[in-house]
């Protein structure tokens, strides 16, 4: 999913792009958005909230390599501008549930994989 479309919603609801049927996360859950020139992910008043090293956080400004937690739901940003992640010229940020490898020219991706399987993902 391309990131430059602007806020991506997190949960059970059928109409969240970073979709789990994990009890332990909420329907709408958290969303993830662009604010001051960065992608931030937010709680959306969730009963088992997001988690960044294991500290609870209502809002934390996404760096490469962050994995944070959305109840049992494992997320990991990757931004592709960082000079490891991928050549100067992959330049369109996008989230992409469920892991996987980037296709050309991305470059942000957050994957997702439940705490209890990889196989229980999102869709």
């Amino acid at each position: 999913m391309d990131l430059v479309a602007g806020e991506v919603k997190i949960g059970r609801a059928v109409e969240c792009a970073i979709r789990s049927d994990d009890q332990m996360v909420s329907r709408n859950h958290a969303r993830i958005f662009p604010d001051g020139g960065q992608w931030w992910i937010e709680d959306l008043g969730s009963a088992n909230g997001v988690y960044y090293q294991e500290q609870r956080v209502t809002r934390h400004a996404m760096k490469h390599g962050d994995a944070v937690r959305c109840g049992s739901l494992w997320l990991r940003y990757v931004d592709y501008n960082q000079p490891q992640a991928a050549p100067q010229s992959q330049r369109q940020p996008v989230v992409t549930p469920g892991g996987g490898s980037p296709s050309a020219g991305l470059a942000a991706q957050v994957s997702a994989a439940s705490s209890r399987s990889a196989s229980s993902s999102t869709r």
